[in-house]
């Protein structure tokens, strides 16, 4: 079968919101990517939250976004969606919106389709790793409680998308005949033209606050690392992202701005000189780490961040897992202009070159062509059997009490 005019349905929780956050541009540089051989409809069925809190005028930007990119899009409306037929590929961002229900509607109305999970990063070994930090036996717990939640969903599954390299051996690992391939994260390239460190070092961290690992890394870095860095040198951090907790808020001074949602990043980045990602646990790709990197500034992270860029420590980005060398790294970057412009340089290079719309469009519609050349799984009979006798009900029966 041709991929060209493949009719391919997404199921999300929310609209993209491609200037908020990289897993979203991730997504919608996706669903433009396919666009060029697809007909790609989107499933959105938790719209009325999203509206409600983004307000009607942005709700009806980030649509008409979409509409303007060739995306079709439906607010909720997904189990008649999934009971139209004709898919031929039903794809679902998260584990969490591979609904049980919603799989045997796919399965059951659209035999031949194959159905895909975009994990996004997995959660679970987040989980475990936040876990192992904090030692808290509920931590533990709620990690195991979706590993099992996690996997069965990814069974179910025909084709699983992972992030990173990583990520990807991780579900491999647990689920050895499982198809997956990967799709990375995809960034805007801007200018790398940037402001070298002069009187006090600008540092910047992005993130969205309602995910744990960022909460922990803006705590650690300024109760650990900060105050090595400000008795070598003058210094700033601007800490950027939506919801901040009261703990966050509460470390706004002199010297540390906490600002809360912007509508733009790029801004704030291109007036900062590095970027710092302290994280101490997490999974999938840094968004944070690409978006700088595409930006021209140079990072600090720690092997966590690192992970799935394939980039290498000290030629591309600095890597320092212990107080001690993340400060160090920070204080040479800001007193070695050389340094500064050779880690900056390479960084923006190896992100234009690996992580570009661009550089992965190839990737994305070869992934997909292999997608479509599967053998999709068979609805086991008795869930088949149990939708057709409910089926056969709501046609016979149902009418009858409900008049």
């Amino acid at each position: 079968m041709n991929f060209f005019m493949t009719r391919t349905l997404f199921i999300s929780e929310k609209l993209p919101l491609p200037d908020h956050a990289s897993g979203d541009l991730r997504f919608f540089s996706l669903l433009n990517i396919l666009t060029a051989t697809s007909e790609v409809h989107l499933a959105v069925f938790g719209w009325p939250a999203q509206k409600a809190k983004l307000g009607e005028t942005r709700f009806d930007h980030y649509q008409s976004l979409l509409s303007k990119h060739g995306i079709h899009l439906h607010l909720g409306h997904v189990p008649a969606l999934l009971r139209s037929g004709d898919w031929e590929i039903i794809a679902f961002e998260f584990y969490h919106a591979a609904r049980p229900e919603w799989i045997i509607e796919a399965r059951y109305h659209n035999p031949k389709a194959k159905l895909v999970i975009d994990s996004v990063d997995v959660h679970f070994k987040r989980l475990h790793e936040k876990a192992k930090i904090t030692g808290e036996r509920k931590d533990f717990e709620q990690a195991e409680k979706t590993r099992r939640g996690e996997l069965l969903a990814y069974n179910r599954a025909d084709f699983i998308l992972a992030v990173t390299e990583t990520d990807q051996q991780h579900i491999n690992h647990y689920l050895p005949k499982a198809k997956t391939a990967l799709v990375p994260n995809i960034h805007q390239i801007h200018s790398p033209e940037l402001n070298s460190p002069e009187n006090t070092c600008r540092l910047v961290f992005v993130g969205g606050f309602q995910h744990d690992p960022n909460i922990d890394a803006v705590l650690y870095f300024c109760r650990d690392v900060l105050p090595r860095i400000a008795a070598r040198i003058p210094v700033e951090v601007y800490i950027i992202g939506s919801s901040p907790p009261p703990q966050l808020c509460k470390l706004n001074s002199n010297s540390i701005f906490v600002t809360g949602h912007v509508e733009d990043t790029l801004p704030y980045l291109k007036r900062s000189h590095i970027s710092i990602a302290p994280l101490r646990y997490g999974a999938g790709m840094k968004g944070k780490i690409g978006e700088a990197m595409a930006a021209g500034l140079p990072v600090v992270t720690t092997s966590v961040g690192a992970e799935g860029f394939g980039c290498t420590p000290g030629e591309h980005i600095l890597v320092g897992d212990t107080p001690e060398v993340f400060a160090e790294h920070i204080v040479s970057l800001c007193k070695d202009p050389i340094l500064y412009e050779k880690i900056r340089l390479a960084g923006w290079d190896f992100i234009r070159e690996h992580y570009s719309e661009e550089s992965l469009r190839h990737q994305v519609l070869e992934t997909f062509e292999n997608i479509l050349a599967s053998q999709p799984k068979p609805l086991p009979w008795r869930e088949r059997l149990t939708k057709s006798l409910q089926i056969e009900y709501e046609r016979h029966l149902a009418w009858r009490f409900r008049t």
